[in-house]
């Protein structure tokens, strides 16, 4: 069995949010660096260099472009392939012009269709292959009937003209297409070092629990949970917590609650190696405010986004006598 390319892809291997662990493998490496002769008594594989290194590696990956700035990076490049779009699906329409004059009326479905017209629906809500299609189509098509166009109308700099917007679109959806590759690779490498830092934290972590096992509040020093609690104000995030929801039945509006801990009793730590998932944590319980699924939507396909309006009508053949 094949392995698809998003399974390959890393996991984050922490429960907690981007934010949250990094504060946390800052406080418990300088916890560290305060205690480095009892760590290098227990392993001789760690010193000083031990905590330098990994509080490199945590400012190191605080630079990387995070989420927001990628997306606002990839967001810009769609706004100007938009543009782009709309200056060539236009340039396209104008064929049809061209071809109801230049061949006879019977034929003018099958030559627009010829010129790539299968493509225009998807092309205008920005369906990119399809514009890519509809554009290559045009493209041949004046190439294969320059004389009659010309003929019929068509200004000789039209073609360059279209094979300029033609091009200009390709190449905007080339740098596009780039960097949402770029993107994900960016957040596949973030994703693999924040995992890094934790596995590395839990880690020494564990070591501290025996190294501590007779010092019950530097055993809490070095417990990754206890100073996650500790960074959130002496209650662990919501976003970390399982969350037990309230079925929702359509139609049915549910009256607002916020959220409210349900025997948010804590077990004793594990000894070994230290997991914010995998110990007893508070549940709490999520009620949603008048949902009611008879709403509508204020949004709809056949909004202008989908909307032929916005594009110049697409010529049909007038009647000839």
């Amino acid at each position: 069995m094949s392995t698809s390319f998003n399974q390959l892809r890393p996991k984050r291997a922490f429960a907690c949010n981007e934010k949250d662990l990094y504060s946390i493998v800052s406080i418990i490496w300088n916890s560290y660096s305060k205690e480095v002769t009892k760590f290098a008594q227990y392993k001789t594989t760690y010193s000083n260099e031990t905590a330098i290194t990994q509080l490199a590696n945590l400012n190191a990956v605080r630079l990387l472009p995070d989420k927001a700035a990628r997306n606002e990076f990839h967001k810009s490049l769609r706004i100007q392939l938009k543009s782009d779009a709309i200056v060539a699906i236009n340039a396209w329409s104008d064929i049809s012009s061209y071809i109801r004059d230049a061949f006879p009326s019977a034929s003018f479905k099958d030559k627009c269709n010829a010129a790539g017209h299968g493509y225009f629906n998807q092309a205008i809500a920005f369906d990119w292959d399809a514009i890519s299609r509809l554009l290559d189509r045009g493209q041949a098509f004046i190439s294969d009937n320059t004389s009659a166009l010309t003929l019929a109308g068509m200004p000789s700099s039209f073609p360059l003209q279209y094979a300029n917007s033609r091009a200009t679109f390709a190449a905007q959806y080339l740098i596009f297409m780039q960097a949402e590759e770029n993107a994900k690779v960016q957040t596949d490498l973030r994703v693999s070092l924040n995992n890094a830092l934790y596995l590395a934290v839990t880690a020494l972590c564990s070591d501290a629990k025996k190294i501590f096992r007779y010092n019950a509040v530097m055993r809490e020093q070095f417990t990754f949970h206890r100073v996650l609690i500790l960074i959130n104000g002496g209650a662990s995030h919501a976003s970390t917590l399982p969350i037990q929801a309230e079925k929702i039945t359509a139609h049915k509006a549910i009256a607002p609650s916020p959220l409210q801990p349900l025997s948010p009793t804590i077990a004793q730590e594990p000894l070994e190696h230290d997991n914010v998932t995998s110990e007893p944590q508070p549940i709490y319980q999520l009620t949603y405010p008048n949902l009611s699924f008879k709403q509508k939507p204020a949004f709809s396909p056949t909004s202008y986004r989908h909307s032929t309006a916005a594009w110049p009508i697409f010529d049909e053949p007038s009647a000839r006598t």
